[in-house]
């Protein structure tokens, strides 16, 4: 299973993607369908930030890439290319709330039949982290399927149950007396048919605890 990572550590067999910068054409260009062919990804025509870069079967590659908008704020982009050319790229959105995730920061990803399904996590929000379960491919392009939120910025991304395929692991705070003041947990989540199931949960503690390497099955506090 291809991993990388950006800022954010995760215990297992987590090889560090150098954070590059990637400079793209200036000249503008639409979302490229998957069907379509392209050297520029959209909103990267003033150059990007790569924070990894996945490899992937028959010369592909997944990347996630950083950038500000015509404001200031940070965006972020995913990135599948075949060889040189683009096949696809997106924004990523909770699948819930409806917002975008501001800040890519790793993923992981194993074979899902003719594609790849990968585990991509973000920073959002004030102090949020959350995780996307996304299907990559040459016949759809990237796909979002599921996303899980945590409202601590912390996140994981690897196979934890050991069939192959990218879980999840997200922090949480029990907000008692407060979001600064309560003890954190993890959450561990498994991932089947582009679905994240919650296993369980660790143990609030106001230490800090590394990042699951396999299902937790705890009580959660919430």
């Amino acid at each position: 299973m291809a991993i990388a990572r950006g800022k954010l550590a995760l215990g297992v067999a987590v090889t560090a993607a150098a954070v590059s910068a990637l400079t793209l054409s200036a000249s503008a260009a639409a979302a490229q369908p998957s069907g379509r062919w392209g050297t520029v990804v959209p909103g990267c025509e003033q150059g990007c930030e790569r924070a990894f870069s996945v490899s992937l079967p028959d010369n592909g590659r997944l990347e996630g890439l950083r950038a500000k908008d015509a404001d200031g704020f940070p965006v972020s982009y995913l990135a599948y290319w075949s060889g040189p050319m683009l096949r696809a790229s997106t924004q990523v959105r909770d699948v819930r709330q409806g917002w975008t995730y501001e800040w890519v920061d790793a993923a992981a990803c194993g074979p899902d039949g003719e594609a790849q399904r990968c585990s991509v996590s973000f920073g959002t929000g004030a102090h949020s982290g959350a995780v996307a379960s996304v299907r990559v491919g040459p016949r759809d392009g990237i796909v979002v399927t599921d996303t899980v939120l945590g409202s601590a910025p912390n996140t994981g991304v690897a196979d934890l149950n050991g069939d192959g395929r990218p879980d999840a692991a997200i922090k949480e705070s029990t907000y008692e007396p407060s979001y600064a003041d309560g003890p954190q947990y993890w959450q561990t989540f498994v991932q089947r048919d582009g679905k994240f199931t919650r296993t369980g949960c660790t143990a609030p503690s106001m230490e800090a605890q590394p990042v699951p390497a396999a299902p937790v099955s705890g009580e959660c506090p919430r």
